[in-house]
Parts: C-alpha cells; sequence; structure tokens
C-alpha cells in the first residue's frame, strides 16, 4: 500500500509558507486553507500546479478530508500496536 500525506504535509514538506503557496497558485490563503482541510475541493486548475510547486506526485496527496485522513491514520496505527513482532494479534 502506498502511503498518502495531506495537501498541508506536503506544503511543510516543500518549505512553502501558506502565504507564498496561496500566492503561487492566484487564490487568497483562506481558500488555500479550505482546501488543506478538504482536497475534495480543489478545482483541477490547481492541482496540476500543486504538484509542480510542492515537487509532489499528485498519487501521494491524500484526497478527501483532513480529519479523516487524521482517523484512518490513527486506527491504522491502532492495528499494528496491537500485533507482536510475529505477527500474532496481542490480547485487548
Amino acid at each position: 500500500m502506498m502511503f498518502k500525506i495531506t495537501l498541508r504535509a506536503a506544503r511543510g514538506l516543500s518549505r512553502y509558507t501558506v502565504e507564498e503557496a496561496a500566492g503561487y497558485f492566484g487564490i487568497n490563503v483562506e481558500t488555500l486553507e479550505r482546501y488543506e482541510m478538504n482536497t475534495a475541493l480543489i478545482p483541477a486548475k490547481i492541482i496540476s500546479k500543486i504538484s509542480l510547486l510542492y515537487n509532489t506526485p499528485l498519487e501521494l496527496i491524500f484526497i478527501g478530508t483532513e480529519n479523516k485522513f487524521l482517523n484512518n491514520n490513527k486506527k491504522t496505527s491502532i492495528k499494528k500496536t496491537r500485533r507482536s513482532k510475529g505477527g500474532q494479534k496481542l490480547k485487548k
């Protein structure tokens, strides 16, 4: 399974501030913050610019709400901690 990152993480890893990135995309800061909270809202014309500026393949960016991403990763982490090194499930 390929890992995914949030749009906010992609921006942070590329070391752009929200103001710099919004300026590059030609949108206001509040709009970019809204896109970072829910990537499903991003229009197609902005998607390709995101990949170029952040130097990140679009396949790595999670599509959906940031809360859903965090909840999915929390569940995955819990499942991983319930398994021992040998792959056996631990008792609760």
